[in-house]
């Protein structure tokens, strides 16, 4: 399977404001963070994004707002100049008008240039080991739907818990529901074991694994990572789930055949994490 970052985007007028928009929407939503766990203005934060997506529109917002920022991403998109210079023109006039304070000067000087510039926004090839990212580098880590397509969630984590400074915080939003079909999210724990690793190497972990939410927080804690908070942002209907669970139960050879009904029903959460002051990488 392809990754959407590697493939060519819609560069239609419609298509460039509605990427322009979803960006400032995500930047703006990222800006939130900054002032409810941050509690600071995003001016002189080193800011981490893990899978930003075809554009680094989001965290560009908050670039305007005087952060330094990075993006992580084993798929990282390449200069197109018929999406990429248009999407963030765009993206610039839209935080012109709805932030006060900001200056766009440094997503102006990408369009200029028709590139990435690293002085504006670095680049690490992957979201899973952050190789080359520096260790206690970041006041705040991001991301939207990541983590249910990394392969080695405790590395990662541990990775995530070296960049973050002491005192720094972490947002991570995951979706556990299986993206063949988001209408029957469960399907995929009827698999064995054996039938989900054939399936992961099918599908690169693109679709989600098996995972549920006690997986993560354990892996989150494992690394020290102290958990603020977490947000069930997403539920299973009720009547899928009455479906579900017996067949669930029935299946001999699935690993999660008892797991409890609670993480079944759970289907995308936000978690707040923090690195304890004086903590070392």
């Amino acid at each position: 399977m392809h990754a959407i970052n590697s493939e060519r985007q819609a560069s239609s007028p419609a298509a460039i404001e509605e990427a322009a928009r979803h960006a400032f929407q995500i930047g703006c939503s990222h800006l939130d963070k900054v002032s409810t766990w941050m509690r600071r203005p995003a001016a002189g934060l080193d800011v981490l994004e893990l899978g930003p997506g075809p554009n680094f529109g989001s965290v560009l917002t908050l670039a305007a707002m005087g952060a330094r920022v990075a993006v992580a991403d084993r798929w990282l998109p390449q200069w197109d100049s018929a999406y990429h210079g248009p999407v963030y023109a765009r993206l610039a006039e839209l935080i012109e008008a709805g932030l006060p304070g900001c200056d766009t000067t440094p997503i102006r000087a990408l369009v200029a240039a028709g590139a990435h510039l690293p002085g504006i926004v670095t680049t690490y090839p992957d979201a899973e080991l952050l190789t080359g990212a520096p260790a206690d580098g970041f006041d705040l880590v991001l991301s939207n739907a990541v983590f249910e397509h990394i392969v080695g969630v405790e590395s990662a984590a541990r990775c995530l818990y070296a960049v973050t400074r002491p005192g720094g915080t972490n947002v991570h939003q995951i979706d556990f529901r299986d993206h063949r079909d988001f209408s029957r999210p469960l399907e995929y724990l009827l698999m064995t074991p054996d039938q989900e690793a054939a399936w992961l190497r099918q599908t690169d972990y693109h679709c989600g694994t098996q995972r549920r939410a006690g997986a993560y927080v354990s892996a989150f804690r494992s690394a020290g990572f102290e958990l603020v908070r977490a947000h069930v942002s997403l539920t299973a209907d009720p009547a899928y789930l009455a479906d579900f669970v017996p067949r669930l139960r029935a299946c001999s050879g699935a690993s999660l055949q008892d797991v409890d009904v609670a993480e079944l029903e759970e289907l995308s959460t936000g978690y707040v994490l923090r690195k304890p002051d004086g903590a070392a990488a």
